[in-house]
């Protein structure tokens, strides 16, 4: 759940999309509510994408993926409520090269009967 969500977040058709809010809207299913809740200013600041750059690949017709693996850093340990991991996010535009990003990811959920929610994403480049 967590690669799908980072993956999601992080993988921009400017073509299609008006900005990078638009991918963070596309994994807002698997967000919790508190966190969902702010994607109008949380996509569009996740990655440092520019305007300027989001308009070239848009003229362009460029879509950027993203893979995204999770570390085996020295994270808090997980419980049956909550899970916290670091990540390597590496986004693949066509046109130049890779940007790396570290992604703190945090996950909750109100019981082991229900599934886990992302609650919380910051990435550093």
């Amino acid at each position: 759940m967590a690669i799908a969500v980072l993956q999601t977040v992080f993988t921009y058709h400017p073509g299609e999309q008006a900005d990078q809010r638009a991918s963070f809207r596309a994994a807002m299913p698997l967000m919790d509510d508190g966190f969902a809740a702010h994607w109008d200013t949380t996509g569009a600041v996740l990655a440092p994408i520019t305007s300027m750059q989001w308009q070239r690949w848009s003229r362009l017709g460029i879509d950027v993926t993203a893979t995204a693996r999770l570390g085996d850093d020295d994270h808090p340990p997980d419980s049956d409520t909550t899970f916290a991991r670091v990540a390597a996010v590496d986004l693949h535009p066509p046109d130049g090269p890779q940007l790396c990003l570290a992604v703190y990811i945090r996950a909750t959920r109100p019981s082991s009967a229900v599934g886990w929610r992302i609650s919380a994403l910051e990435a550093r480049t």
